[in-house]
């Protein structure tokens, strides 16, 4: 009985611990507003840093010089995905876990077609070469896809350029792919 009570004075000493939260958090102010919407990425060129979020249809884009003041410039795919139909239903705002890279000055950006507990998920690529220009975005296709067979689930994409390039993607199925050489990428796509 002594050791249930230290334990259970243990995790209640470390309740307050997990939950602390930071005490003067900036305040997010434009088109942005809390909650951000959920696996977002940030992309950095110049002053300028783009945010994109699963956080609506298309993949959103939003823009700030100060991680502060955010506006909404459009989206990556304001014409819909098609292409992502077979692992969306058709369903647009299914994109989402969107990771975005900038290499020898192309934007490069990774994302997760899917639908809730799908076990038929896939990831694409797109590449954009001047980031102003919006709806210029141009569809690499499926960088890889995910089936009940599988040992692993095709999300949460994340692109790593240093020292060769490498697709790491996974989830809690059975853990993260990676560097370990499970997807060479290709730079031209």
């Amino acid at each position: 009985m002594a050791s249930f009570k230290f334990y259970f004075a243990a995790i209640l000493t470390l309740v307050p611990a997990c939950t602390y939260a930071h005490s003067n958090p900036l305040p997010f102010t434009g088109d942005i507003t809390s909650p951000l919407g959920c696996s977002p990425t940030l992309c950095k060129k110049g002053t300028i840093t783009t945010y994109l979020t699963a956080g609506g249809v298309g993949i959103p884009i939003y823009t700030s010089t100060n991680l502060v003041a955010w506006k909404q410039v459009g989206v990556v795919f304001p014409d819909g995905a098609p292409w992502t139909a077979p692992y969306t239903g058709g369903d647009n705002g299914r994109l989402w876990a969107p990771d975005c890279k900038i290499a020898d000055g192309v934007f490069r950006l990774f994302y997760a077609a899917s639908t809730l507990g799908s076990w038929n998920p896939a990831i694409f690529c797109t590449r954009l070469s001047d980031f102003w220009v919006l709806g210029s975005w141009t569809n690499g296709g499926r960088a890889l896809s995910s089936t009940m067979v599988d040992d692993f689930n095709a999300i949460y994409p994340n692109l790593s350029l240093d020292p060769v390039p490498y697709l790491s993607f996974g989830s809690y199925w059975s853990g993260i792919k990676g560097p370990a050489g499970t997807l060479s990428w290709n730079p031209d796509s």
